[in-house]
């Protein structure tokens, strides 16, 4: 929740205001947040990996999950980047390829 930090919300709420009125303005908005959809997912992502193992260790009492907790972590990035991208999507009241991208997410 820290690394998304509310950006598939913000980006809904700000793609339904302005795009009928200033569609550029709808696109920078989601430019800039999936720019800081990657920022905050990539601190997040570099401190799970980095607290990985102390994290098995000490708080979950089994070393072995430290490798398990470091593929989360590149979990933890697609999962950020991929909220401002649904956000964008909702915004535009696209619900049938959130659907679509649901379905695929869960295949995958």
């Amino acid at each position: 929740m820290l690394a998304i930090f509310g950006l598939g919300v913000s980006t809904s709420k700000y793609v339904a205001q302005h795009r009928a009125t200033d569609p550029s303005r709808a696109g920078a908005i989601v430019g800039f947040l999936l720019g800081i959809s990657v920022v905050t997912g990539a601190i997040a992502a570099l401190a799970l990996y980095a607290c990985s193992p102390w994290l098995a260790s000490k708080s979950l009492a089994n070393p072995d999950l430290s490798q398990l907790l470091r593929i989360c972590a590149v979990m933890l990035m697609a999962a950020t980047f991929n909220s401002v991208q649904t956000g964008a999507l909702q915004g535009l009241e696209a619900f049938r390829q959130i659907a679509q991208l649901n379905v695929f997410n869960a295949l995958v």
